[in-house]
């Protein structure tokens, strides 16, 4: 179409890329006129592998674009003689997807894609030319395309583009739309892989009817070290229907990305294991690729190209300060057939390195574990996660090295944007945490303070022995289970014994003896296991969140120092503002001491950053329940339920607030289904006998009176015999249970005073004694009847 020069912008003091129009099209106004509108189209595309064009001008009867200049060769000269690795066509041929991919969205289409307009810079980088200059200028006009001889044009006509690569429906003269491009594409991918065009003949007219009428050799026939996969690939582009062919360059890219996943984990295998180098583009820019920001509620995006650094960014306005980014790391895929906690311990480290940054909402590990193996679509996972981008990937690992593939994908509209690895020894793990995190604040430019980045900088490696031992103890802590907690002690004591500095390994006890305390294990002897471990954490490494929270758990639950539990958990969330946990346990001690409002917005913030908790939710009513409003309430729980019917708590839940609204049959099924689930179902079977037989109340007096007997046997819960003696107007036995969970140091016990569930006993003279020796907050005196509309 034209010569291009490279030339300097002396008022923007930069190289830039020339293009002239040629004489012959220059001298026919109509040709003219449709270069202008069309480079304008191409102007306004902007992507990174998509060369920019500046501006269209004319003057003095020469008509040119300004362009992007790019150093390096096109890719018609990187392509060997019998074709390129398939790790190498991989990197070429995602960046030319997604540049299809943006200009389709656009209604742009190339109409003329093949290796002479795809620019490999000196980085490596993919640049297509030409989009929105190569397609019919004028009826009867030839295109000319730069460098091409005679041979290699169209012929007069509708029928645009280069012989060799132009689709049925182009040498026909049909409508053509984007699958144009993708049957181009394919021509150009069997080319890379090869080495040769996938039809040939001597003249432009033979190769069209090749095209037309011929199916071509597969591409694994001419080069045996190409998958099957990329055969498959690439025949769907060439089918001779576009109705047959892939539909999106989007759907291409992610069959490509799904191909280059086991390309690392077989013919790379043997490979990545003898390479000390890491990757030349390391796993910050996967997760720094795209970062989606929703700000407040008029939907405005702000997306950053981890490829482009600060160079090209797209405009945005931020309708909120407090608009913070968003994203989720999904469980990444197990290449190697490593053990579940490996792999699962690799989310989470990358989890927890994002959510390091202050400004960044990170959907927790409870949240997106809840999609290991699911077959659900990313836009309904983002939908639910209440994000507009999400991380997945894959971890492949031999011996002392590991790799690690990401891809982000943006999910409204669903598009693949990026897809990166990364390899290096696993004793450096940790310092990639750190400057993965340092990377994504840089990118969605938030200023890291000197203790941030101390937080995000490792001081030594850690010993790989110590670290698998550490992901083991967490995978079982995870499982919220006794035998998973007493397995995750084991193993974080195993990573003690190989490094006893090792700090984390102490703050996963005291988080496992934290929840031993509260729920299976005996609080006089937990809780005070788990502050010495807490302790022992942050003397070693003053920054872990996670002992914090743990630390100010056990100043709540167990010693009732208020001061210093608060400012412990405002430690905690200071280190690590994504950390639900923290989040969720300060919403209880904010409750318990008389600030409701300030409660309400941890445990909000709490699921925003955890949606799919279990717990979380039904707190989330218990919110509701303990302001009052128990319709709200009971939604919110039954919301919990449709995600887990098997989850117990909410169950115990329900049972008190259907029993609020005078819900008796609904209320005792939600009963009888908690002590099902907790193992005492011979209690909820007598008990279902008896509401049969005489109704509710005698229902409930046969479960209490089963429940008696299998305490003499073995631990049954008094809060939970108080309760029930409560709903039965039986103050003295509800009393009696309620003295023996204060002998018991009962956690459950610290809600008394703020709970409805208490109310009909609280004014008893035995339950103020029980208020006073635990020392509840003074503030919080009456908060019950105040919460909720009534007196104080």
């Amino acid at each position: 179409m034209g010569k291009v020069y490279a030339a300097e912008d002396s008022r923007l003091n930069r190289r830039i890329a020339l293009k002239i129009l040629s004489p012959e099209i220059a001298s026919q106004p109509r040709s003219v006129a449709r270069f202008f509108r069309e480079a304008r189209s191409g102007a306004a595309l902007n992507h990174p592998n998509i060369v920019t064009v500046y501006s269209v001008e004319e003057e003095e009867g020469f008509c040119f674009l300004t362009m992007e200049l790019i150093e390096g060769e096109t890719l018609a000269r990187s392509i060997p003689e019998k074709g390129m690795p398939t790790e190498r066509l991989l990197e070429i041929a995602v960046p030319l997807c997604e540049a299809l991919d943006a200009a389709h969205k656009k209604g742009i289409v190339h109409r003329d894609l093949k290796p002479r307009n795809v620019m490999v810079s000196r980085e490596g980088r993919i640049k297509v030319l030409d989009f929105g200059i190569a397609k019919p200028l004028a009826d009867g006009d030839v295109t000319l395309v730069e460098g091409q001889p005679p041979t290699e044009l169209t012929q007069p006509g509708n029928v645009v583009g280069t012989t060799r690569y132009m689709s049925p429906e182009q040498i026909l003269g049909r409508p053509v739309d984007h699958r144009t491009d993708l049957f181009s594409l394919g021509v150009v991918l069997y080319e890379i892989s090869t080495g040769r065009l996938p039809f040939t003949g001597e003249a432009p007219t033979e190769i069209m009817t090749a095209i037309l009428r011929d199916t071509p050799p597969l591409a694994s026939s001419l080069n045996p070290q190409i998958p099957r996969r990329l055969d498959a690939i690439i025949a769907r582009c060439l089918a001779k229907d576009p109705a047959d062919r892939y539909q999106t360059a989007l759907e291409i890219r992610r069959d490509l990305l799904g191909l280059s996943a086991s390309v690392w984990s077989s013919s790379g295998l043997t490979a990545f294991r003898n390479r000390g180098a890491v990757h030349r583009r390391s796993l910050a820019m996967a997760v720094i690729a795209l970062v989606l920001l929703t700000v407040g509620g008029s939907g405005a995006l702000l997306l950053f190209s981890g490829r482009l650094g600060p160079f090209v960014r797209q405009s945005f306005t931020l309708a909120a300060e407090d608009a913070q980014p968003s994203l989720a790391v999904l469980p990444l895929g197990n290449l190697s057939g490593d053990p579940e906690y490996f792999v699962d311990g690799m989310t989470d480290a990358l989890i927890a390195a994002l959510a390091k940054i202050r400004g960044v909402r990170v959907i927790s590990r409870q949240s997106v574990m809840r999609y290991k193996g699911s077959d659900k679509s990313l836009p309904e996972i983002a939908r639910e996660l209440g994000v507009g981008l999400v991380i997945e990937g894959s971890v492949l690992r031999a011996g002392d090295r590991v790799r690690i593939t990401a891809q982000l994908v943006s999910v409204s509209p669903e598009q693949q944007m990026w897809a990166e690895t990364y390899e290096g020894e696993m004793r450096n793990v940790l310092a990639l945490q750190g400057e993965v995190a340092k990377a994504v604040a840089r990118e969605i430019q938030v200023e890291l303070s000197a203790q941030e980045k101390a937080r995000l900088t490792p001081g030594t490696p850690v010993d790989p022995e110590v670290y698998e031992s550490y992901l083991q103890g967490r995978y079982f802590w995870n499982k919220r289970d006794a035998e998973g907690l007493r397995r995750a002690i084991a193993f974080f004591n195993k990573a003690l014994e190989k490094d006893p500095t090792y700090a984390p390994a102490y703050a996963g006890l005291a988080d496992t003896y934290s929840l031993l305390s509260y729920r299976f294990g005996s609080p006089d002897e937990s809780f005070p296991k788990a502050k010495a471990a807490a302790l022992k954490a942050l003397e070693l490494d003053a920054t872990l969140a996670e002992a914090h929270a743990s630390l100010a758990y056990v100043l709540f639950y167990h010693q009732r120092d208020w001061q210093a539990a608060d400012r412990e958990f405002r430690r905690a969330i200071e280190l690590d503002p994504s950390y639900s946990t923290a989040r969720h346990w300060y919403w209880g001690f904010l409750w318990i001491n008389g600030r409701p409002e300030e409660a309400a917005q941890e445990i909000r913030l709490a699921w925003q950053l955890d949606p799919l908790s279990l717990i979380i939710n039904a707190n989330l009513g218990r919110q509701d329940y303990l302001t009052g409003r128990y319709d709200a309430a009971i939604e919110q729980y039954r919301k919990t339920l449709a995600m887990d019917p098997g989850f117990p708590t909410v169950h115990l839940y329900l049972w008190r607030a259907l029993e609020k609204r005078g819900m008796a049959h609904e209320s005792f099924q939600a009963l009888t289904r908690y002590l099902e689930i907790e193992g005492y179902g011979q209690a909820a079977v007598a008990a279902e006998q008896a509401y049969k037989d005489s109704g509710y109340r005698s229902g409930l007096a046969k479960a209490a009176a089963e429940l008696e007997k299998i305490a003499r046997q073995r631990p049954v819960s008094s809060s939970l015999l108080a309760e029930i003696y409560t709903v039965l107007r039986d103050g003295d036995q509800a009393i009696a249970r309620l003295a023996m969970a204060y002998r018991q140091r009962s956690p459950s016990l610290l809600w008394l005073h703020c709970n409805p569930d208490w109310d009909e006993i609280r004014s008893d003279a035995r339950i103020q004694e029980i208020a006073r020796r635990l020392n509840l907050p003074q503030p919080a005196a009456g908060l019950n009847a105040k919460a909720r509309g009534g007196p104080a």
